[in-house]
């Protein structure tokens, strides 16, 4: 194989998209010949930081998508003073696997319990294991709906109160709806 030029080099990254490589590529390259890696383990190594620095820009776009309000995380939330809430269960929901059943959050409560910090935690928890996700208030969905023409219960699609059965609502400041997705238990 012959030497390739640092430019040609730059080109190819390029060409392959390879843009957190390209940008540090002599760092990386450095880096890997001073841990005296192998040529696979210095392959996964830039692999890993493109990896890296794509999965950070995905994250990012995602969070303005979203439209957060701010930037809160579960770390950050004070359980200690919401004694009714269940550190455990909000942990289960931040795995996500209720988005992946198809379920929703609803979280309900009077004004300065957290919702809204618990919904931003959640969603940025859902973004970073690639889902995507909308931040919207009640207020600011309530007159999305109105704006469509849905101003009736009778329109809303139909809720567990038609005889099914529900899952049990877990806590009151954050309860699982079933309200568009609600199907006999036999169905799940």
């Amino acid at each position: 194989m012959t030497a390739v030029d640092h430019e040609t080099l730059v080109a190819h990254l390029d060409r392959l998209k390879l843009t957190a490589i390209r940008d540090q590529l002599d760092t990386l390259l450095d880096e890997a010949a001073r841990s005296k890696m192998t040529l696979r383990e210095a392959l996964a190594f830039l692999v890993a930081r493109e990896i890296a620095r794509r999965d950070e820009r995905r994250i990012s776009m995602a969070s303005k998508i979203a439209q957060f309000p701010f930037v809160r995380d579960l770390d950050g939330f004070e359980f200690e003073a919401q004694p009714s809430l269940d550190a455990g269960q909000i942990r289960e929901l931040a795995t996500c696997r209720w988005i992946a059943h198809g379920d929703m959050v609803l979280l309900l409560g009077p004004p300065g319990t957290g919702k809204t910090h618990l919904a931003v935690a959640l969603g940025r928890a859902a973004i970073r294991q690639s889902y995507s996700v909308q931040f919207v208030t009640a207020a600011t969905l309530v007159a999305m709906l109105a704006k469509v023409g849905l101003r009736s219960a009778a329109s809303l699609p139909p809720a567990c109160s038609r005889g099914w059965p529900c899952p049990p609502v877990p806590r009151p400041c954050c309860a699982r709806s079933e309200l568009s997705r609600c199907r006999p238990q036999g169905d799940r």
